[in-house]
This record gives structure tokens, sequence and C-alpha cells, in this order.
């Protein structure tokens, strides 16, 4: 038998896309919330257990002592769990692992400016995403990119990976699985409210990447001007032009009616920038500095 621990729009596809044949594998779904997201699709995933009178149990509720399930599957869960023995935890990483481990990992490939990203399904042990890979996929993209784009992308690779793991748990036959490589491991740090920040030092082309990867689901990527904080969601690359006393955050020109903000390389147009309840925003006059 399979519970499932389930966090976000990722783990709510898979489990809403699963062939009925697997409805009977279900032990339980176990449903986290994370209130640092528009929307963690926590409902959604309650009322469709409801409509298929499957069990279900938010995490405070949740006991792993008293679980009956073989095997736990983590799906986008960010919390540590101390399973009791012989009990398989399996583990769906946004990442090409052993590339970013730890937090974040979809966020900082689109930063970064990866052009393969994926995801990998690992048996968890007790070192940090470090256990074997018993499947991988990847996928192309081409930047820019927004997130909710690429999370729709990822969670067809977590149902994809998720089918055939299911295949042997049906057959009951052992999942095979790979060691990773840990001399080609890289990290992914935690984020928190200060890491939405924009750097303006950045060029136009990677602050674009960071807007578009702290877009929707989460919860925009912010910079200050006088004392207020705003919320960019959209904006575009334009041509430089050379600028002899450079100041990055400062706004140079107006392009088809929105701000173009100067940046350690490179200019970006505001396109979609809201103050920090959602409501949109306009600067009340020209001379504006973003920091």
């Amino acid at each position: 038998m399979i519970t499932f621990l389930s966090l976000g729009f990722k783990g709510f596809f898979l489990i809403q896309n699963l062939p009925s044949k697997y409805y009977s594998l279900i032990d339980c779904v176990v449903v986290g919330r994370d209130e640092g997201v528009k929307n963690d699709y926590s409902k959604e995933l309650i009322t469709w257990c409801k409509e298929r009178k499957l069990p279900y149990l938010e995490r405070s509720e949740f006991n792993i002592l008293k679980s009956s399930s073989d095997y736990l599957i983590l799906l986008g869960w960010r919390w540590l769990i101390n399973p009791p023995e012989k009990k398989e935890i399996i583990v769906f990483h946004d990442s090409l692992l052993p590339k970013y481990r730890g937090f974040n990992p979809l966020v900082t490939a689109l930063i970064e400016g990866d052009e393969e990203i994926g995801a990998t399904a690992i048996f968890a042990n007790s070192d940090f995403d470090s256990g074997n890979i018993i499947f991988q996929k990847s996928i192309r993209i081409k930047h820019p990119i927004k997130i909710n784009q690429v999370i729709q992308k990822v969670a067809n690779l977590y149902l994809e990976m998720f089918l055939e793991i299911a295949s042997y748990i049906e057959e009951n036959r052992p999942i095979p699985s790979v060691p990773q490589n840990n001399q080609q491991a890289t990290y992914s740090l935690w984020r928190d409210e200060d890491d939405y920040f924009i750097d303006w030092t950045m060029d136009s082309d990677m602050i674009l990447r960071k807007i578009y990867a702290s877009g929707e689901p989460y919860l925009g990527a912010k910079t200050n001007f006088e004392g207020e904080k705003l919320r960019i969601f959209d904006a575009k690359v334009v041509e430089d032009v050379q600028i002899v006393n450079r100041t990055p955050g400062k706004v140079i020109f107006k392009k088809e009616g929105n701000p173009v903000v100067v940046c350690g390389q490179g200019l970006l147009m505001i396109t979609d920038i809201r103050d920090d309840s959602g409501n949109s925003f306009t600067f009340p006059r020209f001379r504006v500095k973003l920091f």
C-alpha cells in the first residue's frame, strides 16, 4: 500500500491524473499546506479525495508510526519525517540530481538559465537528497519562461515517473535504483522573503529570469520604492544604450508607456508592477529609483 504526502500543484496533478486502477493501492493521502504561495492546492486535493471516497489526513493529523503503508511517496514535501524500519520512502525532487540538492531547485534552475531541467525520483536516506536514483526525466526549455509553465511540464514528469514506479509496486517487484555520483553534487539553498528582492546590479536577462521564476504560484519578485515594497510580475529586455553614469535601479525613460530601468548590464522595461496587496501600481513621477 502507498501513502502520498503531497504539497502543491505537482502532487495534486499526479494524484488527480492517476488511472483509477491504482486507487486500490492508496492507503492515505496526507495534505500539506503552504502559506507562501497563492494556491497550495490543498483544497483541490481534499475535494478530489472526498469525491472518490479515498482517505486523507492533514499533515498535523498524520502519525507515521501508525501508517500501515509499505511505501511513502513524497511529492513537493518539505518537512522531515522519521520513518520506522521496513518502510520505503520515495522522494520526487525538482532537479536532475545530483544537481541542485536541497530547496527550490526549479527556481534556482530558472534563475541560472538552465536549458535542460527535469525531475528525479529517489529512495530517501539520512543524507541530503543523496539517495539512490530510481527514475530521472528531463526536458529542454527556452528562456525566458514563467515558472507556472515550467511547473506544469515538471508535473507531467512526476506522473510519468510514478506510473513506472507503480507498475513495480503493483506486481510486487523490487524497484531498481542506482547510486548518485556525489562528486557531481551541487546544492540549492532555501529561500525566504529577502530572496524575492531584485538586485538591479545584475544583468537584465538574469533579472528577467528572476522575475519569471518568482511569479505565480509564488508571490512575485520584489523591489523597494520610497519605502514601499512593490512586486514585479512581467517585464521585457530592451536594447541597451550607452549611459556614461550608469546607476542600476534608476528609470531612464519610458517605452510603450512603461518605465525602463537601468540594470548592471542592459535595460528592463517593466510591464506589470503591483503593490504588496496585489493592486496595479503607477509611479507618481518620472524620476524613480528602485532598490
